[in-house]
């Protein structure tokens, strides 16, 4: 593709050095260039890719697309704002990969990944040639990807896309995080499904309001609707997935344009559960859709995740899979990493490795626990620096009011002081509480808490989940709640 392929797919402010040369891939990283690439300088948050253009050209990029001209012989594309360009242009450069795949976005506060995974293995389970992206990482073209950010980079994201074509798979089911879809990292991608699972209390030291957020997400559901296609393409079908029990769905709706299908706990949901049956190692609940009422079990634990089932369930139907086969394959769900995951290590209480990190998803994970021991309730938490401020004295007062015996200690800091989280945390404890300690290591406050464990009782270790390393202002620390018991628990032997 040459450049001026590309520049006509754009609103062009100026050009500079122009030649139109040939343009074989894209990227918005500097470090990730190949010889014949269009460079593209994004203003981001924390950094300005124009200060990366000679190492750009270092590595052998062909032109760039800026936002200023800038100190460079290589043809300069110049726009007002180049960020919400990259996933488009990539798109193009890479055949547009969409349009040739089943695409499904699933969006949310809670449930996204637990989701996507349940989805990707229904489709898988009956015969389906698909892939997945998330925060867990992805499976692309057989294909084990690390885990980064929940949505890929615009680029990244449309080779990922195009390899998908390429390996001849038919979906791909992906995480859509409220970042991306604000700086346009989806742009490009033709959804035909899109997935609410939930909306609340996070992310609002970017969104800085849930009427901002809220509108973010919104964003994926109204794009939906605008491209049309002919009713032979593998594109014709469109439709809204939203959850029916949580309290915007009635605002989301205004948002939609294509059919929409509901799911939930509650009765007036097109697809909905009821008689749940929580066990220790798995789920049972009654399904109820279109006049029937089936039985369904799903190998993993609580409420929560009999919704984002529901949710899984409501992402099949879309795509015309049979219910009967699906709710078959969802008893063999895999343990989804760091979701309410069970450790085992032959202790006499359970251990139960869960990601929340909300005060929604701390409560509910506390609720779940609690409905599944008769012993203590022993709960493990911290907040997670440079993030939303306003949960942690929320969480701190939930916590004691909930759990028997409550740690506080550290998530992950970033830049902040741990011990300063961790005293807003308990700001918000009410003096007549006092089932709380704080110890700001936070392997040597696992080890406290598993050592007050008997036998029945519950040890809930919330926020790291599937998370491999700890976050410090200067350093970065290989650590894993599971490996920390696992440590603990060995010694003990």
């Amino acid at each position: 593709m040459l450049l001026s392929d590309l520049s006509k797919m754009i609103v062009v402010h100026d050009v500079f050095n122009f030649i139109d040369v040939p343009i074989s891939g894209v990227t918005a990283d500097s470090r990730l260039v190949l010889p014949g690439w269009l460079y593209v300088a994004e203003v981001g948050i924390q950094s300005d890719g124009h200060d990366y253009v000679a190492d750009a050209q270092k590595r052998g990029a062909a032109a760039l697309l800026v936002e200023h001209a800038v100190d460079s012989t290589l043809p300069q594309i110049i726009v007002n704002t180049s960020r919400p360009l990259t996933g488009s242009i990539a798109a193009a450069c890479h055949g547009f990969p969409s349009h040739k795949l089943r695409v499904i976005g699933v969006t949310g506060t809670k449930g996204k990944t637990s989701t996507t995974l349940i989805l990707h293995h229904l489709l898988s389970s009956l015969g389906y040639p698909v892939s997945y992206l998330g925060s867990l990482g992805g499976r692309v073209a057989s294909k084990e990807l690390p885990a980064t950010l929940t949505t890929r980079p615009a680029a990244e994201l449309q080779e990922l896309l195009r390899d998908a074509v390429d390996a001849g798979e038919s979906h791909m089911v992906m995480e859509v995080g409220s970042h991306s879809i604000v700086q346009r990292r989806i742009a490009g991608v033709v959804f035909d499904t899109a997935i609410f699972t939930n909306l609340a209390h996070e992310h609002l030291d970017y969104h800085k309001s849930m009427a901002e957020y809220f509108s973010a997400k919104a964003l994926l559901f109204s794009w939906l609707g605008n491209s049309g296609w002919s009713a032979d393409s593998i594109k014709s079908r469109k439709l809204a997935i939203i959850n029916y029990d949580d309290c915007y769905c009635e605002e989301l709706q205004k948002q939609i344009a294509v059919p929409i299908l509901s799911y939930g706990l509650n009765p007036k949901a097109d697809l909905w559960a009821d008689d749940l049956r929580l066990e220790a190692t798995r789920t049972r609940f009654n399904l109820h859709w279109r006049h029937q009422v089936l039985k369904a079990e799903v190998p993993l634990v609580g409420r929560n995740m009999v919704v984002n089932s529901l949710a899984a369930l409501a992402g099949g139907i879309a795509e015309n899979l049979s219910l009967e086969e699906m709710l078959t394959a969802l008893q063999s769900v895999p343990m989804i990493p760091g979701r309410f995951e069970r450790l085992d290590f032959g202790q006499p209480y359970t251990i139960v490795v869960d990601y929340a990190h909300t005060e929604d998803s701390l409560h509910q994970a506390m609720l779940t626990s609690r409905e599944m021991t008769s012993g203590k309730l022993i709960v493990l938490f911290g907040c997670t620096g440079d993030r939303d401020k306003l949960k942690r004295p929320i969480m701190g007062a939930l916590a004691v009011k909930t759990a028997d015996r409550v740690f506080i200690t550290s998530d992950d800091p970033h830049s902040e002081d741990p011990e300063a989280i961790i005293a807003e945390i308990t700001d918000g404890i009410p003096k007549e509480y006092k089932n709380w300690s704080c110890q700001t290591d936070r392997r040597i406050a696992i080890e406290e808490a598993l050592s007050e464990a008997k036998e029945g009782d519950f040890v809930l270790l919330a926020g790291k989940g599937h998370e491999q390393v700890q976050i410090f202002a200067d350093f970065v620390l290989p650590y894993s709640d599971h490996q920390a018991v696992a440590d603990i628990l060995s010694r003990k032997t």
